[in-house]
């Protein structure tokens, strides 16, 4: 694991309590976060993981991925094995039908997929019934390519295809030949396949945070590692400059333009960028990375209050000649406070006074529902029985689920997460099983009142997920609502089902 000098915080610009505030203002809106880190003058500033999440942690990156597979291509550059004026579908023709490409394919460059002003406005193997790499030159385009920018995970996934190709090699493992082992990245880093076996280069990477970091630091030094060039400088220097406009982009921080697979950010940073809280934040002006690794995907405008609490409470400090408002004597001294708000970060929810006494009263057994058993008729959760128990002893509470005429359990913690299997493996998408059949959750259970108990339950793998389960009992009846966080294949974990007790039947 990739390890780094510390910067001590009387050399550092920033206060060890703003690095508290910062994360005050994540917990206040609502941001879940796994683990981030702060490189500060090539040196590590500040570094945190909400357990169960760890340093060594392999997480979903998704389209963080993106900006690996430009560095891939630049490689392959440089080695003469491509020019990014090339037309991409001369590398593919086995993929275009036999009467040749729409001529508004033939004529896009790799230099266009790289910028995402392809002829796709959308992500095309969503659209199509078989080869996801097949499917960038089959499926119709919507416009004429190098027009304007639409952000296409099937346009890097061609990209991905591409680098393996011409230098059969796996994505990452190509990447590791070429600089991944020089600058540390973990031997366990790798990039989901898609069903072809064509690695996911746009949406597929997991990799721990350090990971991410150590390739933010050799872009943000265009390219040197301990004073060797291992990805062409000036490579580099295109791909994290403004290419094209996203002007018209919803987000705020994706209107300031775009580079090779890399997004351009306030304040003439530049970023890469994931679904959920995946990001790694670069400001080559001030020699400053912040990286993320999260589960945002319930939170709307999750990613833009990340950027708006480092940009408010961190951002002020590094930038030379800013003036921030605080009172300057809290710039001097330690703040024992962050070593214990690092040391304790967990995923865990806290309770509320009135949560905790349902949840003494559900441990003594008091309510009535625990370990009746409700039966189901047909229903889109595939839920044919359900009951609730509670174990006194361990402190700790039992959802038997039946499906498919298995039960299952699924193990949860009243004040805290119970970590464990996933019970249901055969929930995942055919293709995705054997990535996710060992992968494991920890769930937490909350009543809200004396008959409605939520379940939140983190899936920790490949595939990044949240399952909520809420299960109201009211007289002989329940009622069981299930929500998934990700398109990831638990289609039975998302919808309303009810059920009747059996011992009122």
């Amino acid at each position: 694991m990739r390890e780094w000098d510390r910067m001590e915080w009387k050399q550092s610009k920033i206060p060890e309590w703003a690095i508290v505030s910062f994360l005050d203002k994540l917990e206040e809106e609502g941001i879940l976060l796994h683990g981030f880190g702060m490189l500060e003058e090539g040196k590590l500033l500040a570094e945190g993981y909400w357990a169960p999440y760890q340093a060594d942690t392999l997480h979903r990156m998704y389209s963080v991925g993106k900006s690996f597979v430009s560095l891939a291509i630049g490689l392959l550059q440089e080695e003469g094995k491509l020019a990014l004026e090339d037309f991409v579908c001369q590398y593919f023709p086995d993929k275009c039908p036999e009467n040749g490409a729409h001529r508004w394919l033939e004529g896009m460059t790799i230099k266009q997929m790289l910028t995402m002003t392809t002829c796709h406005s959308k992500t095309t193997y969503k659209q199509y019934d078989g080869d996801w790499v097949e499917s960038f030159f089959r499926v119709e385009p919507s416009n004429l390519p190098g027009a304007v920018f639409s952000y296409d995970t099937s346009s890097t996934h061609v990209l991905s295809a591409l680098v393996e190709r011409l230098s059969g090699r796996k994505l990452m493992e190509y990447l590791r030949e070429r600089c991944f082992d020089k600058i540390g990245v973990s031997k366990e880093a790798y990039f989901l396949p898609d069903p072809y076996g064509v690695s996911q280069g746009g949406s597929g990477l997991n990799c721990t945070l350090r990971d991410m970091l150590a390739v933010a630091e050799l872009v943000m030094n265009e390219g040197v590692y301990k004073g060797e060039q291992l990805i062409p400088a000036e490579y580099i220097r295109q791909a994290v400059s403004c290419q094209v406009s996203t002007r018209h982009q919803t987000a705020y921080d994706e209107q300031f333009g775009y580079g090779y697979q890399i997004w351009r950010g306030r304040h003439d940073s530049f970023y890469f960028y994931g679904i959920g809280g995946q990001l790694a934040v670069c400001l080559p002006g001030e020699k400053f990375i912040l990286v993320t690794m999260g589960n945002t995907l319930e939170n709307k405008n999750g990613i833009k209050n990340i950027f708006d609490a480092f940009y408010d409470k961190i951002f002020p400090w590094i930038k030379e000649g800013s003036h921030f408002s605080e009172p300057k004597e809290r710039e001097v001294g330690n703040c024992p406070e962050l070593d214990v708000r690092l040391s304790g970060l967990t995923l865990t929810a806290k309770l509320l006074k009135t949560e905790r006494t349902h949840m003494k009263a559900f441990l003594q057994g008091k309510f009535s529902w625990i370990g009746q058993r409700y039966e189901f008729n047909d229903n889109k959760l595939g839920i044919s029985a359900l009951r609730v128990a509670c174990d006194r002893e361990e402190g700790k509470g039992v959802l038997y689920l039946e499906k498919d005429r298995r039960e299952s359990k699924l193990l949860f913690g009243m004040d805290t997460y119970l970590r464990q299997k996933f019970p249901w493996p055969e929930d995942w998408t055919q293709w995705m099983r054997e990535y996710c059949k060992e992968t494991e959750c920890c769930c937490q259970g909350i009543l809200e009142s004396e008959n409605e108990l939520f379940l939140r339950c983190y899936i920790l793998g490949p595939e990044m997920a949240n399952v909520t389960i809420v299960i109201s009992f009211v007289a002989q009846g329940i009622t069981v609502k299930m929500q998934k966080g990700i398109d990831n294949g638990l289609k039975r974990f998302e919808g309303v089902a009810s059920g009747t007790c059996k011992c009122a039947q």
